[in-house]
């Protein structure tokens, strides 16, 4: 089965489940996705405002998907301190998003996402 993992580690406050909403419902729009099922977990700890928030997201052929993986397509990392939290293929550190517009963010994950699904012929 064709599918992509993204892992994404926030902080509290910083809107992750908003941008994973977001991301899903561009997901689901793009003509070249739309066959594609889009999973998401949000995981948050004790501390609501400024504690650890990580989001597993997952796009996939089959709607039968778990949205846990031990290796991801795309790491983004938005919060300071964490320097290896997953295997990941590629990764984009908050240093990269605060000079991006979260438009080209968002461009940039589904250019991934693109790619990724063009050059995959197996389970990857």
């Amino acid at each position: 089965m064709k599918k992509f993992c993204i892992k994404i580690y926030s902080e509290g406050g910083q809107g992750i489940k908003s941008m994973i909403d977001k991301l899903g419902e561009d997901i689901e729009k793009h003509e070249s996705l739309k066959r594609y099922f889009n999973t998401a977990v949000v995981k948050y700890d004790s501390i609501i405002k400024g504690g650890t928030v990580e989001a597993n997201f997952i796009i996939a052929q089959n709607s039968k998907n778990s949205p846990f993986f031990d290796h991801a397509n795309l790491c983004i990392i938005l919060k300071q301190g964490i320097e290896n939290p997953i295997s990941c293929d590629k990764k984009i550190k908050k240093e990269d998003f605060t000079r991006q517009e979260v438009g080209e963010l968002k461009e940039q994950i589904i250019g991934e996402v693109l790619s990724h699904f063009s050059t995959t012929t197996s389970d990857s």
